[in-house]
């Protein structure tokens, strides 16, 4: 009795297991890497004749094939190749399978891929597309496809997002001499392979560059100051500012919450900070007898030091009270 038990229980259990088998044997053969669809591609040349059928096409296939193994390229999966294609920033794991002296190859493994998927396309799957192993090349070559796709919208939102941290709404408002210098430092310094940092302007890979030239006149600052009287007390001062603007177009810099914002702004500033002769507002900071320090902002938030006999600390915000002035 126990025997029969375990037999109906057995012939129940059988569907199930050959499912599961079935999808992991499936999973298994999945092409997940360059690797994987270079060896699908091969046998579904062979299955068709490829090197009888038409040898130029066999030729360049292997020529191809070569050039993608010879850049150390079989494990980078289908998302990694699709960054690279698109330009995108690649992850530390894809760096890291990389040698450094192969980096200025991905173009050419790319073009590499490029062209074993037309031949896929025009001299292997015409004809053949029942086989099962020409089926499987097709169907790589298509998630490839995909996946390139997939990272160029992927690229484009990026981007978007990044001219959107930089010069929309909530970007911050430059003033009219600002403009003007951050005009002609694209002109002056653009971005490009024999400048690449600190550029202005457009990246090669479409994004705006991170950096802005910031030249302003504060007449919101705060200092502690004793001048005119015996106690330190706050005082409103007038600072220029001269320095560099580094934005961050990264996930979760500059987005949700005022506080979110607060700790994980969308730039930071550092420079140069000059104060006038005397702890007052609207005193010119270019007068001769000005005082020299630095500065640095973490957003809107901005603090920054004067050194000398009259030494003052500064903190202040960077909004505009007259609108493009100062």
């Amino acid at each position: 009795m126990a025997r029969l038990t375990t037999a109906r229980a057995w012939r129940r259990a059988a569907p199930v297991a050959a499912v599961v088998f079935s999808a992991m044997s499936a999973a298994a053969q999945t092409p997940k890497t360059l690797g994987d669809f270079l060896a699908i591609t091969e046998r579904a040349a062979a299955k068709v004749s490829l090197a009888a059928s038409n040898s130029a096409a066999s030729r360049a296939l292997d020529s191809l094939i070569g050039v993608v193994r010879g850049g150390d390229a079989d494990q980078l999966t289908f998302a990694q190749l699709a960054d690279i294609a698109q330009k995108r920033v690649p992850s530390m794991l894809t760096i890291a399978r990389w040698r450094k002296e192969r980096l200025q190859e991905w173009p050419t493994i790319v073009d590499a891929v490029t062209g074993i998927r037309e031949i896929i396309n025009v001299a292997i799957a015409p004809g053949r597309a029942g086989d099962p192993d020409v089926a499987a090349a097709v169907e790589a070559s298509n998630e490839i496809g995909t996946a390139i796709r997939f990272a160029a919208s992927a690229n484009a939102a990026e981007q978007l997002r990044a001219f959107e941290i930089k010069f929309g709404p909530e970007s911050p408002r430059l003033n009219a001499a600002e403009v003007i210098v951050n005009y002609f430092g694209q002109l002056v310094l653009p971005c490009s392979r024999i400048w690449p940092l600190p550029c202005f302007g457009v990246r090669s890979d479409g994004f705006p560059s991170p950096y802005e030239i910031v030249g302003a006149y504060r007449s919101t600052s705060f200092t502690m100051s004793d001048e005119g009287s015996d106690k330190n007390l706050p005082r409103m001062v007038s600072a220029g500012q001269a320095g560099l603007r580094i934005y961050r177009f990264g996930k979760g810099w500059g987005d949700g919450s005022p506080l979110a914002r607060l700790i994980r702004p969308s730039n930071a500033t550092i420079g140069l900070l000059a104060l006038g002769y005397r702890d007052a507002p609207l005193v010119s900071p270019l007068a001769r007898d000005a005082r020299l320090g630095v500065f640095a902002a973490w957003g809107d938030l901005q603090a920054g030091f004067v050194g000398g006999s009259r030494s003052r600390v500064v903190m202040g915000i960077g909004k505009q009270i007259i609108p493009y002035l100062f």
